[in-house]
């Protein structure tokens, strides 16, 4: 797999084979676990948001996101307990909730968050460019609102296209 390297923000892709329309692509986005999202005494709760904007030539697959906390203990989060997640047109956010944010510290003693989904290519892979792209982005802001980060990965992850060309011949190979 392709992976994109950034302190705080990871994803990767299998690029070792070429896909066509239809085809399922799964990614792995991968986030450091931040130090302050919590306060000490586990009174006040950052955010911890991560980003997805998927191309144009990609549709998510609804129920395929699976959220680990990887860590102490590797723990699969709860949809509308741990984190929410929403699809607004291209864009996939999770965001964590305060009990996401509690079981990724206390129970899992988490590191990072892992997040694994599926795409499908859909029609307008046609014809158009031979890559896609995809990135991800982690918004974060520690407990005591201080300055927000939004670390970006550093280099998009792609998938390449491959098609079958066709060559008609006539019996005498002309």
């Amino acid at each position: 797999p392709k992976n994109v390297n950034e302190k705080d923000i990871v994803k990767e892709v299998d690029d070792s084979k070429y896909y066509t329309v239809g085809d399922e692509v799964v990614w792995t986005i991968r986030a450091k676990v931040q130090p302050g999202i919590r306060s000490d005494d586990g009174s006040a709760h950052g955010t911890f948001v991560i980003t997805d904007t998927l191309d144009e030539r990609l549709d998510f697959k609804p129920d395929s996101a699976v959220v680990t906390a990887l860590g102490g203990s590797n723990t699969t989060l709860a949809t509308n307990v741990h984190f929410d997640q929403a699809l607004n047109g291209r864009v996939l956010t999770w965001s964590l909730t305060p009990t996401g944010i509690n079981t990724l510290l206390d129970t899992a003693k988490a590191t990072a968050v892992e997040i694994t989904f599926t795409t499908i290519i859909n029609e307008k892979a046609t014809g158009g460019l031979p890559t896609i792209e995809n990135d991800a982005e982690l918004n974060f802001e520690n407990h005591d609102t201080s300055v927000p980060h939004h670390p970006k990965v550093d280099e998009k992850p792609s998938i390449d296209l491959g098609g079958i060309e066709f060559n008609k011949v006539d019996s005498q190979d002309t």
